[in-house]
């Protein structure tokens, strides 16, 4: 064969470019450094076999906040297969660099009808390349590089959405074990109250509506533990979806200082400056607008469908060679890629504007929480600075004259049921509260506790 055929031929061959294993540890790295930096955990790839097992062979008696969060960023299932869209997506950028179109050959061998003629076989061999996906490469490099960006935010976003949900079953569960416990309390006291209250009619003292709404009264309270119970059981369920692993106990141990809360208090546009900067929905679609901006320049490089350039070879059956450049291509006439190209322009206007109402909604959630945060975070004090000690002192105040048989024990009972059931009001409003911190951690895309700290002492 021609030594300019083979010399061809090799080209061809090394434009392919050769395979590789996806290698994603930088990509995952990236993601690490960000959970760190945001809670301190490091995060762990782990196949489903390992998934399995980890979550049969870890459980908890007692579980603290921290540690939660620490262990579903390591062994939530959803986390850990959005790690597997790293490897698609570098797959994809690796793979959109090795012309992802092969070269054509083709090779047609013609025998003389007649085999004692003396003719040789007429020997035809077509090379080509498709240098119109040639010139494609780059420009798809740029597109799925910066799908690759997408994809790795998108972690980032399920890092912080598996943080929220890890949290606010957490302080779910946490404060609903509260509540039983002094619902249990209220039950208790209303059994004595009732049972006091029965003992006085049967002396006159009491009257049968005043039974029948002590009773009334009981059966609400039973009612409303047995709810909290079953709430707490669901979310129970829900903690135990969101780190992965069984939970034998019920203690729950929130190692974030209540009282501590209490004092935090946050610059309204430095929540908004963390919201722009650092929340990874935002650069999310903000990418989105790059990605088809460049989508747009590689549908625009695709005006000419194909174009190959080759050679051609053929040798006659009188033994002679022939050998020459071979060019084909579809004349962008009727055809010329307009239709993706005006498509893509649409789509970015929609990306332009879908940024604008992402970025006007998740405002609207900071607003809403930050007012939310800073509305509980006042009742709780209020509830901390008089009303607790208020019903406090009215408890106490009916158990001295109880002893000194100036109140009858039916005020102190009663006095009591109050001082546990404005503790319960409490309970909830710290909740919310400690709810709604947890929305604004997510949607600035950071731990708030420690600036919260700083802004109060400051």
């Amino acid at each position: 064969m021609n030594y300019k055929i083979k010399i061809f031929l090799v080209l061809i061959l090394l434009q392919t470019g050769c395979s590789k294993k996806t290698d994603i540890k930088k990509e995952f790295e990236v993601l690490n450094s960000y959970s760190k930096n945001l809670v301190g955990h490091d995060l762990e790839m782990m196949s489903d076999v390992e998934l399995i097992e980890n979550g049969k062979r870890i459980s908890f008696d007692e579980i603290s906040l921290g540690e939660a969060v620490g262990i579903a960023l390591k062994n939530s299932s959803f986390l850990q297969a959005s790690f597997e869209d790293l490897g698609i997506a570098k797959a994809d950028l690796e793979y959109a660099g090795l012309y992802g179109t092969n070269p054509h050959l083709e090779s047609i061998l013609k025998f003389p009808e007649n085999r004692n003629s003396g003719k040789k076989p007429i020997w035809e061999l077509e090379g080509s390349i498709p240098l119109s996906k040639y010139w494609q490469v780059p420009l798809k490099r740029r597109v799925f590089k910066d799908e690759l960006l997408i994809v790795t935010w998108g972690i980032a976003s399920v890092i912080l959405d598996t943080i929220k949900n890890t949290k606010t079953s957490y302080a779910n569960c946490f404060f609903l074990e509260l509540q039983i416990k002094k619902y249990k309390e209220i039950i208790n006291i209303a059994n004595e109250l009732l049972r006091r209250m029965e003992m006085r009619k049967n002396y006159g003292l009491e009257t049968d509506k005043a039974i029948y709404e002590a009773k009334e009264h009981l059966q609400k309270f039973i009612i409303e533990k047995n709810r909290l119970t079953n709430e707490f059981k669901n979310q129970l369920i829900n903690l135990r979806k969101a780190i992965g692993i069984n939970l034998k106990g019920r203690r729950f141990a929130l190692k974030t200082d209540l009282k501590k809360l209490s004092s935090l208090s946050f610059d309204r546009k430095l929540l908004l400056i963390l919201m722009k900067n650092n929340n990874p929905d935002l650069y999310l679609a903000d990418i989105m607008i790059s990605k088809y901006k460049k989508v747009l320049t590689l549908e625009r490089s695709k005006f000419i469908k194909e174009l190959n350039l080759g050679f051609s070879y053929e040798r006659e059956d009188d033994g002679s060679k022939v050998f020459g450049p071979l060019l084909s291509m579809n004349l962008p006439i009727f055809d010329s890629n307009r239709g993706e190209i005006e498509k893509t322009k649409f789509m970015i206007r929609k990306l332009k504007k879908t940024y604008l109402d992402k970025k006007s909604l998740i405002k609207q959630e900071l607003l809403t929480n930050y007012n939310n945060f800073n509305y509980f975070n006042d009742l709780v004090k209020v509830y901390e600075s008089s009303l607790i000690p208020l019903r406090n002192n009215i408890k106490e105040f009916t158990l001295k004259h109880f002893k000194r048989m100036q109140l009858t024990k039916i005020e102190s009972l009663n006095a009591k049921l109050d001082f546990y059931l404005t503790e319960v009001e409490k309970l909830k409003k710290e909740k919310e509260k400690f709810i709604s911190l947890v929305n604004l951690e997510r949607i600035v895309g950071k731990e708030l506790v420690i600036l919260g700290e700083s802004n109060a002492s400051n």
